[in-house]
């Protein structure tokens, strides 16, 4: 409709379009009316009557669809009815009725009939735009020292009434909306409407409602500065986008500032991330470099290597930049490479780099990353591993692989252009004649890793995908090496793929491994293969080998292996243990549990206690199970120690790998405490928990309120009819 109207006006006024959505169908109504008053004399001589007669349809179908759940159609002669009402109700000559009518129906194309014996209006924004109008220009119009803002609030508390909002605050003056700004506050403090007052005043801003007065704008921007606000928009996916000149600039700058005064908060995440989808790059870089210049080498290092993984500031900062930093653990190197690093070639940054990718510390890393460590990343990214493991074989025998591969090919060609020897990876990741079905691709790739650079995590963890995949759907196969070995300082990983599928069940073989090869690599990669593949009786067995295995391993290694022990447990399942494992593993450690908790498919891990499960938050994103057992409780039976829990995790305690917390909207409907908890302090929690809270609010309001916009507009007589 608004298009139709855009095109209608560029036709008629060219560049003197309005950009005001309200002012827009305001124009095309004046120009249609302008048009019809030229030819018809009854809209010339009642036009002030018609428009207002056609502004009280608006409303009287609007609102009579709200509260009967209808679609606005009205019978013809409950709309005659209504019109001379309303003309005796506002004591407006009752002779120029049928005038009216004919003119509503008739010349006016707003009205019509649709279905044999009804009216209503052609399309529904329409309606809403003429309810809107009405609202704006007669509600209160009778009443001395009306509060405007008594209808602002009632339609921003009723999401039904979201576009007729939009429509009514495009009509306010300047001198209006100051005042419209402080209602809408008042209302998100209030709390009682949390997401719906925060959508509304989003579209608000977003319409361009605020230009008129820039202090205002900037005022209804900072709306969305607080912790409530940041949550909420930056996981709705259905608003629509902010301009930087109607209040995007300001609200990313006033989102910045937060970050600068508390960057190691919480909330930085995103924070950062919805200033970035609302500032410029060349802002938000000139704003982080000399943050990031400043922190290089100190301890805030890694937090800001982290504030510029949205907008991948640290590629256009350069090598320069790279070179200053200190990158003195895998998680700030793993941090650079995400957001951005791009270093000199055969540099020690580089080196750093491609280390961490190896290393297994940079493959949660989501997105592309340029570079060649990135390049390097991209096409030995173990999910994209475990993906093929899961791709359906089509009629004819061929795997349907998910997903493009051009930018895949593309990260190969840089390879190639960088080192022809690389050509080896791209060759050995694809099958050749009579390896199709088999575990060639994982072996073979992972060879290929260890034969370019030398024995690393990322080679085993490919080796351990391909030994965990499906026997039913993929047979044993790939290259061996004579006389090679599984682990030990030169370990074979097409052998490491194959010996631990064919003794999967031999625990002599796991005992005879673990005794013969005491390196942190060799046991770590030994403990990964063990808990992805092994028997349950066999794992059972060599519970205290875990246990001995974890307790020594660096810090470094050991969260490489609880990492990839949780995105194989949360992807490729075709092993799960029983729940029934955590009874016989509960006097070993907690690390040990941590690792068995991500291939048991039981959501509540009755076998753990609850402290044990709030404990396990010290593991991140790598303790989604115990999230999740904790989080099917809460539901269960709400609790302020199971809350205590779920705050321990707090809200970035999940990656995109891992399985969604279900849980449901009405859950905490008879727990006003938990809910004000919650709505206290929106980064303590799960965004799930967060919504969860914002709806039972929502609906505790809606009982307490009246329910539909006519019965408010009635009980405090905005209007001198009355809808009967």
């Amino acid at each position: 409709m608004q298009l139709t109207i855009l095109l209608f006006l560029m036709q008629r006024r060219a560049n003197s379009v309005p950009n005001n959505r309200t002012a827009l169908y305001t124009s095309y109504m004046e120009t249609f009316l302008d048009r019809e008053a030229e030819k018809t004399a009854t809209v010339h001589e009642h036009r002030a009557d018609l428009e207002e007669v056609t502004a009280f349809l608006g409303w009287h179908l609007q609102a009579r669809a709200e509260a009967e759940n209808g679609n606005g159609q009205m019978p013809t002669r409950e709309l005659l009815r209504a019109i001379m009402n309303y003309l005796f109700d506002v004591e407006k000559d009752q002779s120029m009725f049928n005038d009216l009518f004919t003119a509503v129906t008739d010349r006016v194309w707003a009205l019509t009939s649709k279905v044999q014996g009804t009216f209503e209006f052609d399309v529904q924004p329409l309606r809403e735009y003429f309810a809107a109008r009405y609202l704006y220009e007669y509600a209160g119009a009778d009443q001395r020292g009306f509060d405007t803002g008594d209808v602002l609030r009632n339609m921003v508390r009723r999401g039904y009434w979201l576009n007729t909002l939009r429509f009514y605050a495009g009509f306010a003056n300047p001198n209006e909306l100051g005042g419209m700004a402080e209602t809408l506050e008042e209302e998100r403090d209030a709390r009682t409407h949390p997401s719906q007052v925060r959508t509304a005043a989003w579209n608000l801003l977003a319409d361009g409602v605020f230009t008129g007065r820039k202090p205002s704008q900037n005022r209804a921007a900072k709306l969305f500065l607080d912790d409530l606000s940041v949550r909420l928009i930056h996981h709705s996916h259905d608003l629509p986008e902010l301009a930087g000149d109607r209040g995007g600039h300001h609200l990313a700058a006033e989102l910045r500032a937060l970050v600068a005064k508390q960057p190691a908060s919480r909330a930085t995440a995103e924070r950062i991330r919805l200033a970035f989808k609302l500032d410029e790059p060349a802002q938000f870089d000139a704003w982080w470099r000399p943050n990031m210049l400043t922190a290089a080498g100190t301890d805030s290092e890694l937090t800001w290597l982290n504030i510029a993984v949205p907008a991948q500031s640290l590629y256009r900062a350069g090598p320069t930049v790279v070179g200053r930093l200190a990158l003195f653990t895998p998680a700030t190197v793993a941090a650079a490479l995400a957001a951005g690093a791009v270093a000199d070639p055969g540099s020690p940054a580089e080196h750093a780099l491609l280390r961490a990718v190896l290393d297994g510390h940079a493959s949660d890393v989501t997105h592309t990353c340029p570079g060649y460590a990135g390049d390097v990343l991209h096409v030995l990214r173990p999910q994209y591993f475990i993906g093929k493991t899961l791709e359906e074989t089509d009629a004819a025998g061929w795997r349907k692989t998910g997903g493009p591969q051009r930018h895949r090919n593309a990260a190969f060609r840089r390879l190639r252009e960088r080192d022809p020897r690389l050509t080896l990876l791209q060759e050995k990741s694809k099958n050749t004649a009579g390896q199709a079905g088999t575990t060639s691709l994982w072996g073979n790739t992972a060879r290929a890793v260890g034969e370019l650079f030398g024995p690393c995590w990322l080679a085993a963890e490919i080796a351990v995908i391909g030994a965990a995949s499906d026997p039913k759907k993929f047979l044993t196969g790939g290259d061996l090496s004579r006389d090679s070995e599984c682990f030990g300082p030169h370990p074979d990983y097409g052998r490491l793929l194959q010996e631990t599928r064919r003794n999967r069940g031999d625990s002599s073989w796991w005992t005879h491994t673990f005794t013969a090869y005491p390196d942190p690599q060799s046991r770590a990669v030994w403990v990964l293969a063990l808990i992805s593949t092994a028997t349950p009786d066999t794992l059972l067995k060599h519970l205290e080998h875990v246990d001995d295995a974890v307790s020594r391993l660096p810090d470094g290694t050991l969260s490489a292996l609880r990492v990839s022990s949780s995105r194989l447990g949360a992807m490729l399942a075709t092993r799960p243990l029983p729940e029934t494992v955590l009874d016989t593993a509960a006097d070993r450690s907690l690390a040990t549990v941590n690792l068995l908790t991500h291939h048991i498919r039981s959501r509540r891990l009755a076998a753990l206690d609850e402290p044990t499960l709030t404990t396990m938050a010290r593991y991140g994103k790598a303790a989604w199970p115990a999230l999740r057992a904790l989080s099917e409780r809460m539901a269960q039976t709400p609790s302020p120690r199971l809350l205590e829990g779920l705050k321990a995790y707090g809200p970035n305690a999940k990656d995109p790998f891992t399985p969604a917390l279900v849980v449901r909207s009405s859950v905490l409907n008879h727990a006003p405490d938990t809910v004000a908890a919650i709505l206290d302090a929106p980064f303590d929690y799960p965004i799930e928990w967060l919504m969860a809270a914002i709806g039972a609010a929502e609906r505790s309001a809606q009982h307490a309120e009246a329910a539909y916009l006519r019965d408010v507009a009635r009980t405090q007589n905005w209007f001198t009819h009355h809808d009967r």
